[in-house]
């Protein structure tokens, strides 16, 4: 069993960066971006800027226009899908950082905010209606702003912590779960009231804590620092201590609007992960199983993505058990639809980078800045940024 500083730093991995989702949030930084191979078919436009133009039957026969055209500093990552062909992305530049929207049929950009200080990240708002930008004018100090999709600035304000992660509540985007923590990994959780601009501390257990629904928390209790790699599934209200267990024996937790999914491992078959999709609280909809990759003290999670509009589960999937140090097998991309229950692989030889899926299910955005566009049905991928 993890340490608990070690876990609080494993699943801070795979939910910040994956997906909070992953599920947690996005960093963004100035590391050196991907080097994959360029594709052919460049041309000029407006000047001397190369741009590629991508036809895609998913915007009937419009054109992408890409990568993305900087004047002044240098893209540092893309957050995430404002629209089906809007995204949000950020740029630096000696004074600080800017936070943009980029139309992909048009190939324009518009400034929504601007700082002083570096960005650290950027959190969409589950419908797409707000955008959360967190900047660091210190190292134990940081700054959050809230805008609607307009750009008008809902909310903001300072923080002390040094490092921090959010989790919008999807029933009410009036809502975010705010945990914060030092050096040490310590932490404490508030519950952030953006009309009222109040900020009330919640007493969690755990600070990787999901919506339920608009009342309701829950995670996954570790508390107990057993050794084992799975721990019970509990639910409890915003305010008291009195928790509920859904579920006994879980590893891992990925939480949507009025969906959830549990991963588990049957213990006569431990070389495959299964994942059980409910509705709230515990009604079962669907479920599959799909090889998983080991790790020293625990299973690989592959990063993923679930499309409400669809109603479809992606994942990228390794292509058979063993363990992830050793392993070269590359990941395909996997679509498991909950109604039929139905598996589908959309692509292969790919990496497992984080993915995003644009609202109507037709795009995903991947690679570890996003810098990449997949179109899942000419099953070509696009470099967006240089």
């Amino acid at each position: 069993m993890q340490t608990m500083k070690h876990r609080a730093r494993s699943i801070r991995v795979n939910y910040l960066f994956g997906l909070i989702a992953v599920v947690f949030f996005l960093f963004l930084s100035g590391c050196a971006k991907d080097k994959s191979p360029s594709l052919n078919g460049y041309t000029h436009h407006d000047s001397d800027s190369l741009v590629k133009q991508f036809v895609s039957a998913s915007f009937t026969g419009q054109e992408f226009i890409a990568p993305i055209r900087v004047d002044h500093g240098r893209i540092e990552a893309i957050a995430g899908w404002l629209t089906d062909d809007q995204l949000v992305y950020s740029t630096s530049k000696q004074t600080g950082g800017v936070v943009l929207t980029y139309q992909l049929t048009s190939g324009k950009s518009e400034v929504i905010y601007e700082s002083p200080n570096p960005i650290v990240s950027i959190k969409i708002s589950p419908s797409k209606e707000k955008v959360l930008i967190y900047t660091a004018p210190s190292t134990y100090e940081g700054k959050m702003v809230i805008l609607s999709r307009d750009g008008e600035v809902l909310f903001k304000g300072n923080i002390a912590t040094y490092d921090i992660s959010f989790e919008w509540n999807p029933y009410d985007e009036n809502q975010l779960l705010i945990s914060t923590y030092t050096e040490n990994w310590e932490h404490e959780s508030h519950l952030l009231n953006i009309k009222d601009e109040k900020m009330n501390k919640v007493e969690l257990t755990e600070p990787f804590a999901n919506w339920l629904n608009q009342e309701e928390l829950f995670y996954l209790n570790w508390q107990d620092e057993s050794s084992s790699l799975f721990a019970p599934l509990v639910k409890r209200g915003l305010t008291g201590q009195d928790e509920t267990v859904l579920f006994d024996q879980v590893f891992r937790l990925m939480s949507y609007i009025n969906l959830y999914t549990t991963i588990t491992v049957d213990n006569q078959q431990s070389d495959q992960a299964i994942y059980t999709f409910y509705r709230h609280p515990k009604e079962k909809i669907a479920s599959y199983t799909a090889p998983h990759l080991t790790r020293f003290s625990d299973w690989l999670v592959p990063f993923h993505d679930y499309n409400e509009s669809k109603n479809v589960f992606f994942s990228l999937q390794p292509l058979y058990s063993g363990e992830s140090d050793t392993y070269g097998g590359g990941f395909q991309l996997v679509s498991f639809d909950l109604e039929a229950q139905t598996t589908n692989t959309l692509m292969s030889q790919l990496n497992n980078e984080p993915i995003s899926c644009s609202p109507n299910g037709e795009m995903c955005l991947y690679g570890n800045y996003y810098e990449k566009l997949i179109d899942l049905k000419q099953q070509k991928i696009i470099e967006l940024m240089h």
